[in-house]
């Protein structure tokens, strides 16, 4: 059986000093996308406190990322005359479209009314496939046009199982930026508790078709994958500052551990869990938060002197599948 993927979101924060305060968190699963910069409010007059913005850029590329993972959910459905057998199926993804597509809407409008405030919304650029953590490849819409019957109702609940993951994901990590933050997000804080609640129901119901119609298979399931999805790389550090590694990762059995690798290129030497550089070592992250299928860590290094500094970063699944992300995040020094 083919699993779905982990989805592995990581933020890097600097400053001269991080310690146990959780910072402002980033959640994007668009690999080599163009993040936006927060959106600033106008400044405030003398003697006047300033005014937090309607959104901030997180806030907006949060909307413009859902309502592109929204879509797709709406394109399985789509999939489903002619190839479906169970009415309970046809219905439920129907009603699993509708409540997407009045989700799409509702976050255009809030689009619309950032636009209308002088908050527009970043171009960003998509890449990969697929183009966003939490989404079917173009391979695996492919395999599940092609087929039908029970093969059909296997592959859809599958893959609607890890698409809905992928954007409480997304949520989740949106909700702590606004905890982190102490904000309430016009009209969006009620949405990301909608979609909380919403879909970890309908994977449970999901879940419990595929047992009771005898579709779950316990073959080797697909190990995780992890993206380093921002900020840029080459971001720009201060030697002898700390640097905070956020992040949220999600599987459908359980993430056992998030590791990383920090190499310091110029001496040839790699971070220690103690703070000491030496030979290759994986750092375990710290898990600072987990439900039954995610988990948030954070991981602290302090680049020992100016160069280059390459983090590979890791996720182990509860069955000890191991993923590497395909691209290393680097940070240059100074």
């Amino acid at each position: 059986m083919r699993a779905w993927p982990l989805a592995l979101v990581i933020l890097v924060l600097t400053g001269p000093a991080f310690g146990q305060n959780h910072d402002h968190m980033d959640h994007s699963g668009h690999a080599g996308m163009v993040m936006p910069a927060p959106a600033k409010p106008p400044p405030a007059r003398p003697g006047q406190p300033r005014t937090p913005p309607l959104y901030t850029g997180d806030d907006l590329a949060f909307l413009q990322h859902m309502i592109m993972h929204h879509q797709q959910a709406v394109d399985m459905n789509a999939l489903m005359e002619g190839r479906a057998e169970h009415p309970e199926l046809i219905r439920f993804a129907g009603l699993v479209a509708d409540a997407q597509r009045a989700e799409i809407q509702s976050m255009q409008g809030l689009l619309d009314q950032a636009s209308a405030r002088g908050l527009e919304a970043p171009e960003h650029h998509m890449h990969g496939d697929p183009p966003m953590a939490g989404m079917l490849s173009e391979d695996e819409m492919k395999a599940l046009a092609a087929a039908r019957g029970s093969e059909f109702e296997r592959l859809w609940l599958e893959g609607m199982i890890f698409h809905h993951d992928g954007g409480l994901a997304m949520a989740r990590a949106q909700e702590l930026r606004q905890a982190q933050d102490g904000r309430q997000p016009f009209l969006l804080a009620p949405m990301i508790d909608d979609i909380l609640v919403t879909q970890r129901a309908e994977i449970g119901i999901m879940r419990g078709w595929l047992t009771a119609w005898g579709l779950a298979q316990t073959g080797d399931r697909r190990p995780p994958a992890v993206e380093v999805a921002s900020p840029p790389v080459d971001t720009d550090l201060k030697a002898g500052a700390r640097v905070t590694l956020l992040g949220v990762a999600v599987d459908d059995t359980g993430v056992a551990s998030v590791e990383a690798s920090v190499h310091d290129m110029a001496r040839d030497l790699w971070l220690h869990a103690d703070g000491a550089w030496g030979d290759r070592q994986r750092i375990p992250a710290e898990l600072i938060g987990s439900g039954p299928a995610s988990a948030a860590w954070r991981l602290g290094l302090i680049p020992a002197r100016p160069g280059r500094y390459v983090v590979s970063v890791e996720a182990v699944d509860i069955a000890g599948k191991r993923t590497a992300a395909p691209d290393a995040w680097t940070g240059e020094a100074r």
